[in-house]
Parts: C-alpha cells; structure tokens; sequence
C-alpha cells in the first residue's frame, strides 16, 4: 500500500483579539505589519489561516478564510471581509 502526503502553505494572519470559527463571515482591519503581509501573502488564492495571537505566541489551533473582499474603514485603516 501507497502513502501518500500532501502539504499545503498559507499565509497567517494573527487575530490578537478574539476567535473565529468555521462559517463566521468578519471584517478584520490590518492594522499591524503582520496582517498587511499576510493579505499581500494571499494573492491571488485569497485564502489565509487566522490564528489567535497572545504576546509573542499563536495558537496552535487555526481557521482557514476565504477573502470575501477588502476596501478601507472609515478611518483608512485596509480592512478584508473573510469567510471562515
């Protein structure tokens, strides 16, 4: 018998507040230097990996997301609406 295993990278982009589960549709604003890169990452697959950030230390348990869309927040901040 044949085994065979895939492995597959995506971005990450750290939630330092809260959790989103499967099936949640959230707007997320990019505020900090990890997040931008983390979209720019996404390209063209638009999908990421949310993880919950505390300190220096993510989670070890993560949501993957489907960019919806992205735009700005009435402040400027870029912002993405995902899908979970």
């Amino acid at each position: 018998m044949t085994s065979t295993t895939q492995s597959t990278t995506f971005p990450v982009l750290p939630l330092p507040a809260g959790v989103i589960l499967p099936t949640m549709v959230v707007t997320i604003a990019l505020e900090s230097d990890e997040a931008k890169a983390a979209a720019e990452a996404a390209g063209e697959s638009g999908t990421l990996l949310l993880v919950p950030k505390v300190g220096e230390r993510y989670a070890a348990v993560g949501t993957l997301a489907r960019i919806e869309s992205n735009g700005e927040l009435p402040g400027g901040t870029r912002a993405l609406v995902v899908r979970a």
